[in-house]
């Protein structure tokens, strides 16, 4: 084999191999296609669906937010509004949210109330309590009104009975025959065209149809009661006096759901009546348009609060007693409504439970109805301009439902994908055109294949040519992201530092002269280690650029430790430590005076750093000595954290901290620059741990025997 084979072989084996095992991976791969091109359009199918949940999520979050702030922002106001004016403003917004509920602690609806629809059976239908009333309806309707008259005002008056009949409690008592004699006799004043005297009983009706002590059908019947008074009183007040005011309050009354606790029959009826009294004007025209706005809302909170029982309550019930207390919104799913019915319920703020309360004194919860099937919808409906890939259906136990756009006509494929979805809906996913996609995805393997031998071919020829140049600029580049990484965040904490400790000086925060002298001289000691630090960065730079040069002078190394031990002693007592030193006299060497004073700066530094302030020993010790006749050794001791024994030489690599210095502030540039100073005056640097605990840091440099001064100019 010739040098020059020999020499050009591993760029030509370099070359070839890759290129072989690139076409054999490419063969294998083109056989792998199909599998390949599957299992992608399952994962995409499975992209898909995740898509689809976090947005019904977002959406279903969104709206939520927005709901809630404008219901509780109503309900803080203040401004006399109803709970059903409040649901009507929110289903007006969005057509994704229903009526909004309020629960007490235990799950109980307390909003929207449910519809009474059962008149059979009233109390106050049964005319036995008092056989005078009985009596007097019979003489009305064989036409004798005076003496149905006489008897209806002889109960009124308290005489009593002849004929006493049965004792009877609760509704059967005195007061139930009162309130019953001034209701017909109201009607038969009102029949016989005596408006005024039926205006006087009506009232009187009214008044003694309302007290607390009704319960239960008893309380449903003097409810039914009074607002058949109310109708009639507003129906003569119209018609005698023109004054509508009372119609319009019953009508505004009634939309709000005041009288849901009577039949809705009767409800009906009045409203029916009232709205057909009510003489035509814009005022009128407005107001029932509001009410007929409010009748819609109100029916829907019917529906819901005749559905809430029983399943779903309980759903509810156990949902909020498994929420934490730290937890806000629970989500309960109704899956009764075609579609689903999502429930958010939410605790609201103190303020506003308070207000709440004031209307519905055991409210605990308040929430929202959100359309689960309008929020999936949106959810899977994608842009007019893209085409579907995907079939998306919603499986809740009734059969596929499909969502989103259909667009498509092509038969589906089976089933590729199955997750859970948002709120525990169950999303599928099928591909409208497997083969298609198949075979696209297919396509797009094979170019990708033939692409990668292009490259790698084109790549091949100058890959030797560029081996080293890329080397070179790949360790440059490391070494400019360290640096720029390492100083970054050692520069960040001193100028943090600095900024706060000025602002205070600055604002005139400080409490006394003490604590003003104490932030000046964290100024000072910050700004003197970012002057460090931007040394250290320039002889870094420096060593690395090959610029950074030394001029040696002889140095007594005694002299000079002690005064930087001793311009050094009080920063160091500034942070908890102590700094002391061991200097053996007459010992000197060539060095550069600036460089040999802030290598031993760097070593101080770093010994008091990574001695933790809490380690009983924090003394420094600076030491001077001489190692045979021709050397003289610099040592700093500490009593740190040590370096572990695999890394005492990787230390003084530049950006290399031990692996123990955790959170300790530094960018691994001291011990490198320690280092260089050590070798460029033909001396050594070394780390070893000190017995007891803790680091010695050892510089070694030859010693200067000779150190009388020489003299520049001619003797005397």
């Amino acid at each position: 084999m010739t040098r020059a084979v020999a020499r050009h072989l591993p760029a030509a084996l370099f070359l070839i191999v890759p290129l072989i095992v690139l076409a054999w991976a490419g063969s294998s791969e083109l056989g792998r296609q199909e599998e390949r091109a599957a299992r992608a359009l399952r994962t995409q199918a499975s992209a898909r669906l995740q898509d689809v949940a976090r947005r019904a999520r977002d959406s279903a979050t969104r709206v939520a937010d927005a709901a809630f702030e404008r219901l509780t922002a109503a309900l803080l106001a203040a401004d006399g509004r109803e709970l059903l004016d409040l649901a009507r403003e929110l289903r007006a917004r969005d057509d994704v949210l229903g009526f909004p509920i309020v629960l007490d602690g235990d799950a109980e609806l307390l909003f929207p109330a449910g519809a009474t629809s059962d008149l059979a059976g009233l109390p106050f239908l049964d005319r036995a309590g008092d056989p005078r009333l009985v009596t007097a309806e019979r003489l009305e309707v064989l036409g004798d009104a005076v003496g149905a008259r006489a008897l209806y005002e002889e109960v009124i008056a308290g005489a009593p009975s002849r004929d006493p009949g049965p004792r009877r409690r609760g509704f059967g008592s005195r007061e139930a025959a009162l309130l019953r004699a001034h209701f017909e006799l109201a009607g038969l004043l009102r029949r016989a065209g005596d408006a005024a005297g039926a205006i006087v009983h009506y009232r009187a009706a009214a008044a003694a149809a309302t007290f607390d002590a009704a319960r239960g059908s008893e309380r449903t019947a003097r409810r039914a009661t009074s607002l058949l008074c109310s109708t009639a009183l507003a129906e003569l007040e119209l018609e005698e006096h023109g004054d509508a005011a009372r119609s319009r309050a019953l009508l505004l009354d009634i939309a709000l759901g005041v009288h849901d606790d009577v039949p809705r029959d009767l409800v009906a009826a009045a409203d029916a009546r009232l709205t057909a009294t009510l003489p035509p004007s814009d005022e009128h025209g407005a107001l029932l348009a509001r009410t007929a706005a409010l009748s819609s809302v109100r029916s829907v909170g019917h529906a819901f609060a005749e559905g809430y029982a029983g399943f779903l309550r309980e759903a509810v019930r156990r949902r909020i007693r498994r929420a934490a207390d730290g937890e806000r919104r629970v989500d309960v799913v109704d899956p009764a409504p075609v579609g689903g019915v999502l429930l958010l319920l939410e605790r609201p703020p103190p303020a506003v439970r308070d207000a709440l309360q004031r209307r519905l004194p055991d409210a605990e919860w308040i929430g929202l109805q959100l359309d689960l099937a309008a929020l999936l919808d949106d959810a899977v409906r994608l842009p007019e301009n893209v085409a579907p890939t995907f079939r998306i259906e919603r499986r809740d136990g009734s059969g596929d439902d499909w969502l989103g756009d259909e667009r498509s006509g092509t038969a589906l494929d089976a089933t590729l994908a199955t997750e859970v979805g948002p709120f525990g809906t169950v999303l599928a996913a099928r591909p409208i055109d497997p083969a298609a996609a198949l075979d696209e995805s297919r396509r797009r393997g094979t170019r990708r294949v033939l692409l990668a031998l292009a490259l790698v071919a084109a790549a091949a020829g100058g890959a030797v040519l560029l081996l080293r140049s890329v080397g070179r600029e790949t360790e440059l580049l490391r070494t400019r992201v360290a640096l720029v990484s390492r100083v970054s965040h050692e520069l960040r904490t001193p100028l943090a530092l600095i900024r706060m400790y000025a602002e205070t000086l600055g604002r005139g925060r400080a409490a006394d002269a003490a604590q003003r002298a104490h932030f000046a001289d964290v100024i000072v000691r910050e700004t003197d280690g970012l002057s460090r630090i931007v040394e250290r960065i320039l002889d870094f730079s420096a060593k690395e650029s090959g610029n950074l040069r030394y001029r040696p002078e002889p140095v007594d190394l005694a002299e000079r430790l002690a005064a930087t031990v001793a311009a050094y002693c009080p920063h160091v007592q500034t942070r908890g430590a102590s700094l002391e030193s061991e200097l053996t006299a007459g010992l000197s060497a060539a060095v550069d005076p600036a460089g040999f004073d802030n290598a031993v700066v760097n070593l101080i530094e770093n010994a008091v750093k990574y001695t933790p302030e809490d380690a009983p020993d924090r003394r420094v010790e600076v030491a001077l000595l001489a190692v045979g006749a021709d050397r003289v050794a610099v040592e700093v001791r500490d009593r740190g954290i040590g370096i572990p024994e695999p890394e005492r030489e990787l230390v003084f690599r530049g950006f290399h901290r031990a692996s123990n210095a955790g959170e300790i502030r530094g960018a691994g540039l001291g011990l490198s620059l320690v280092r260089h100073f050590a070798t460029a005056h033909g001396g050594t640097a070394t780390a070893s741990p000190r017995p007891g605990g803790g680091t010695v840091v050892r510089v070694e440099l030859p010693r200067l025997v000779d150190t009388a001064p020489r003299r520049t100019g001619p003797e005397p």
